[in-house]
This record gives C-alpha cells, structure tokens and sequence, in this order.
C-alpha cells in the first residue's frame, strides 16, 4: 500500500504580516480623521472668538453681529419646541462642553478650540458661549437655511421634515474627521459667511 503523503495545506509566508498592514492602515485612517478634526478645531476657535456675547438670532439670520440682547427681533427663529431640540444632545464625558456644545480634550487630543480650553466645570462658573450654537443651528432649521446647507453637508436631498433633522443633527462620524452634526452644520454656516466676505470674522 502506497503510504499517505498529504500534508495539511499551509499559508504562504507572504499572508502572516497581512494583520499588520491593516492594523498600521488603520492607524493612518485614524490620524488623518483628528486631523482634519483639528483643522476644524482651528476654524471653530476662530469664529466662536468673534461671535463671543453676540445675539446667535442676529447671526443666523444673516444680519452680522450684534451684542445679545432681550427683545430681539429675530427671537422667533426659536418658535416651536427649541427646548426639545437643545435636549436632545446627550454627550458623553470629556467629548462635548454640555453647555456649548464645543468639543473637548479628551485624553490630550487637542480637539478643544484654545478660546474654550479656559472654562472648567466647577460651580458658579459660566461658559461663555453657553446656548449659542444650539441657538443658531435651530435657527438655521427654522429659517429654511440648514436646506440651503444640505448639499455641503452630503445631503442634496435635504431633510423631510424635523424628525429627519433631529436625528441627523445628533450623528458623529468620528472616522471620517466629521464633528457631531450640530458642529458641521454650524461650521458649514460660517465657512459659507466668510466665502463671501473674507473679512467676515475679522
């Protein structure tokens, strides 16, 4: 009888470091995302120095700055239910300013703007810039500007209705650099501002 000499098949050399080059690929993947997260940080940084104490109403209505004040005459970009739409913004520890909403830095990353890194959360200190952004983003929703934004944002179609908002708002695409959705909107807004006046933030 012939003796068996089948060998178990085994794997060319040149498949081991597989494993490795996916693992070092993503470790490029996640330093280009912070990256383009910290250029956005930058720009953040920028325009929140410039629209510290002024009315987010003003702003988002398109009507430049103005120190915030009572009375204002574009206060009815807060008509429904803005309460239910700040509440909706549940962030985790060290992510997000609850108050402003403007991203943290979490285990050094750098991704706070240098006119946050100041504020600490001890009692009776206010952030400067509590309420702003949720202000403008629900503003841009009520005044039909966020439509206006939507393709910048990878959304040509827009959203159907609040609900559909709502839910894209909250998103985060860490991965890919983006910012929860509120942030990428409002960036969006002001990037937009500045495209057409240069000098807009200056």
């Amino acid at each position: 009888m012939t003796p068996n000499t089948h060998r178990p098949s085994i794997a060319p050399p040149s498949s081991a470091p597989a494993p490795v080059a996916s693992w070092m690929a993503r470790g490029s993947r996640v330093e280009e995302a912070l990256e383009i997260r910290l250029k956005k940080t930058s720009l953040l940084d920028r325009f929140m120095g410039r629209l510290k104490g002024c009315c987010p109403f003003h702003f988002a209505s398109g009507n430049g700055f103005r120190q915030e004040h009572s009375n204002c005459e574009f206060h009815h970009l807060a008509d429904g239910d803005y309460l239910g739409f700040k509440h909706l913004f549940k962030f985790q520890n060290y992510s997000n300013c609850f108050h402003c909403g403007l991203p943290q830095s979490n285990n050094r990353n750098a991704e706070e703007p240098a006119c946050h890194s100041g504020f600490k959360y001890r009692r009776g200190q206010k952030c400067e810039f509590a309420g702003f952004i949720f202000k403008v983003v629900y503003a841009l929703w009520t005044s039909k500007n966020a439509t206006l934004l939507a393709p910048t944002l990878g959304r040509p179609k827009g959203w159907d209705n609040q609900e559909e908002f709502n839910r894209w708002v909250i998103q985060e695409d860490k991965e890919n650099g983006r910012y929860i959705n509120l942030l990428e909107i409002f960036i969006a807004f002001c990037t937009e501002l500045e495209e057409s006046d240069p000098n807009y933030f200056t």
